[in-house]
């Protein structure tokens, strides 16, 4: 059996830019979850919380120990809603009149005081109430995290910090937006360094990062910090890009300006990191809102649920009590040189009953084993949702892959081994008969038996219902109540990392367009500050470098 008590390492997360910071608020309410789940059922950790999570004493009023994530935030300072600088969340406490409370009570003069409470942005949820949130929008991702930060992992970014060339939309700014100020460049260096120093052994980062708009820029200068400073440690990027409203109704200056960023992102982020995996909630291949009838692309808080939840399954390689780490995870993926690019595909919201997995039976000495010859391969399944950007052709089978699975894989059947004979079997039935349908030359499966539970699922999004009429009789009159059954979120999700010819596709479609706009010019700024004497034909250069080197594997 390959399951084992947990690492004792730790990993520091990275969160850049806005959407990535709604990702974080789901992924970090999934581990509370996660945490909850086992102490409820007082069961073993099968996600080990202390590879992610900082303790630290003193920090409430009554001295008790506390746990906060081990990650840096770097947004912009109004982007952080209800979150003060000290990493709280301001969640009004109300008065029997159910209004927020305005005076209290000294204790040392005995006196009343009246206090002027100054209300912060945003609207931070209760989660002690009933109130429904699964179809909100919210404008701030700290109005449904379930836990503040530390005071050491708040970087806020102000927008008045930009000179006079710089637009603020593009990846270069962001980098000279970065590097311009010191205070910015002081804080992140001093938070990190803290961080870095409570950790027995570090084993790595993870970041969560926007490519849109400065925030490739300000990620590569993270990045950079963290190479020169850290250099053994592993570094898995996941690039995101938010939906665009715009970009779908074909507006060409935005279109350049996601092709430009993506693109500077790409050559630095890659390069910085040992694994980058790109993402994205513009267009999904198996998620669509014709299928899941609630759900709205350019929610934010819908898409991101779906990317945390992935990433959280897709990911329990180095956080599971499984012998494998970060370094592990990296060393197992990359295929050496540029080809450190993966894609991340999901099951989530759809539901695992739909794949028909099935445990083989016994067979005797004088029985025929039989094949499912209906097993579709996971990478070209229908029912496995492309999260990473324009992946086109599915036909090609992975490199190197990994396998996660979390919750039940089909009735009856528990157990590690026995999950992963299941999910074998499967890949071996799917991929017989077919030339491009080979399987990995490494491939990895990773399970566990705890299910995917939300523990408040009414602050959880809802992606599809049912309607059903009602009749109730009012004042004698017959009026038709329409009521909302919600799907329930899925207990089983199965995620996806692979690293392959599907990269290919994606890069070599970004070089052209990227080439397409340097040549006329579409995009570009009023001053170079790289050193290089075409930074755009080294980002071009690159890029196809990429290409050539996924298209000529083996």
């Amino acid at each position: 059996m390959n399951h084992r008590a947990p690492l004792e390492s730790q990993i520091l997360t990275l969160q850049v830019g806005p959407y990535s910071n709604f990702i974080a608020s789901h992924y970090w309410n999934i581990q509370n979850d996660n945490y909850q789940y086992s102490i409820k059922n007082n069961s073993k950790f099968e996600v080990n919380p202390s590879i992610l999570y900082r303790g630290g004493s003193g920090e409430t009023a009554n001295d008790s120990q506390t746990y906060t994530p081990r990650v840096l935030v770097v947004d912009y300072a109004d982007n952080f809603g209800a979150m003060s600088r000290e990493g709280r969340i301001y969640r009004p406490k109300m008065s029997a009149a159910g209004l927020p409370a305005t005076t209290a009570v000294s204790e040392d003069l005995g006196e009343r005081v009246t206090q002027h409470i100054s209300k912060p942005a945003g609207s931070p949820i209760s989660f002690d109430s009933d109130k429904d949130h699964r179809l909100d929008d919210f404008e701030y991702w700290s109005d449904y995290l379930q836990t503040d930060y530390h005071t050491n992992s708040i970087v806020p970014l102000t927008q008045t910090n930009q000179n006079n060339s710089i637009s603020g939309k593009l990846y270069d700014d962001g980098y000279d937006l970065f590097f311009d100020n010191v205070e910015i460049v002081d804080t992140y260096q001093d938070n990190m360094r803290r961080l870095v120093e409570e950790c027995d052994h570090l084993g790595g980062f993870q970041c969560f990062s926007d490519v849109d708009g400065i925030w490739g820029g300000v990620s590569t200068a993270l990045l950079q910090h963290i190479e020169d400073e850290y250099t053994s440690r592993p570094i898995i990027t996941f690039g995101c890009t938010q939906h665009s409203t715009s970009i779908a109704d074909q507006v060409e200056a935005s279109i350049d300006e996601r092709v430009y960023n993506v693109s500077k992102s790409i050559k630095s982020l890659a390069q910085y990191s040992s694994l980058y995996t790109p993402l994205t909630a513009q267009r999904w291949s198996g998620v669509t809102t014709t299928s899941f009838n609630r759900l709205k692309m350019n929610n934010k808080f819908q898409t991101s649920a779906i990317l945390a939840s992935s990433i959280d399954t897709g990911t329990l390689y180095y956080r599971s009590n499984f012998n494998h780490s970060i370094a592990d995870l990296c060393r197992h993926m990359s295929l050496g040189g540029p080809r450190n690019l993966c894609t991340l595909s999901s099951s989530f919201p759809g539901s695992i009953a739909e794949f028909s997995f099935a445990a083989r039976p016994l067979y005797t000495a004088n029985q025929q084993n039989t094949t499912n010859t209906s097993a579709q391969p996971l990478h070209s399944h229908p029912l496995m949702n492309y999260l990473s950007p324009k992946i086109i052709n599915k036909s090609f089978s992975p490199f190197t892959e990994v396998i996660s699975m979390r919750g039940e894989v089909c009735p009856g059947v528990s157990g590690y081994d026995q999950v992963k004979e299941v999910l074998e079997q499967y890949m071996s039935d799917s991929n017989r008969g077919n030339e491009y349908h080979s399987r990995a030359i490494n491939s990895m499966i990773c399970n566990i038996s705890q299910p995917f539970i939300v523990d408040k699922p009414h602050s959880f999004p809802a992606y599809r219902s049912t309607s059903t009429n009602q009749s109730s009789n009012s004042n004698n009159n017959m009026e038709q109540q329409q009521q909302q059954h919600y799907d329930p979120t899925p207990t089983s999700i199965l995620a996806h990392l692979q690293n392959g010819r599907l990269v290919q596709q994606y890069v070599k479609t970004l070089a052209m367009e990227f080439k397409e706009l340097i040549q006329q010019r579409r995009v570009h700024r009023n001053n170079n500050t790289s050193d290089e004497a075409d930074p755009n034909s080294a980002t071009l250069e690159h890029l196809l470098n990429i290409s050539d080197a996924y298209s000529t594997s083996d």
